[in-house]
């Protein structure tokens, strides 16, 4: 079993910020980590949650919040970091042009991949592993992103446009 906390909860109780750094600074993201897993402990060590005397570690993302904005953001979507709030992609409501237009995009050179990735490389090379994962979010979700609430409407209308969207999506 696997639990997330809201970022409101840890903004709240343990004043952990979720902007733009807390994903992509390295060095925040280990401290912040080692805070959490010293805070679960705290609180719910006699659950099994949280390490006593949790140590750095070569975390790439959170294993405590979820925070899905890796796919929408690479394939167009401005991503909203607040510090209070998981990471949320304003919805673009692409055109049936633009969405016909869209092809799977090279993840090592565009953003906000590429900067992950050498993140991870520079993390691996110093620690030798890495731990977490980079939150990819849903496929519908993503295509509800993008496409709005038309999406509905393109399931039943035009299947074979829902196809290429969710494919350049996965």
């Amino acid at each position: 079993m696997e639990l997330v906390f809201h970022p409101n909860w840890w903004y709240r109780n343990y004043g952990i910020r979720f902007d733009r750094s807390f994903y992509f600074d390295r060095e925040r993201r280990i401290r912040d980590d080692v805070i959490m897993r010293r805070t679960l402990y705290d609180r719910f060590g006699d659950l099994g949650m949280g390490e006593p005397d949790p140590q750095p570690r070569p975390v790439v993302g959170s294993m405590y919040v979820a925070g899905g904005f890796v796919v929408p953001a690479l394939l167009g979507a401005d991503v909203v970091f607040r510090d209070d709030q998981a990471p949320w992609p304003r919805p673009v409501e692409m055109p049936d042009a633009q969405i016909m237009a869209l092809e799977s995009p090279d993840i090592e050179a565009t953003s906000p991949m590429r900067e992950l990735i050498a993140d991870m490389d520079l993390l691996e090379a110093e620690y030798g592993a890495l731990l977490g994962d980079c939150d990819t979010d849903g496929v519908l979700n993503t295509a509800l992103c993008l496409r709005g609430q038309r999406l509905f409407l393109d399931f039943r209308h035009n299947p074979e446009f829902v196809h290429h969207l969710f494919a350049v999506i996965a």
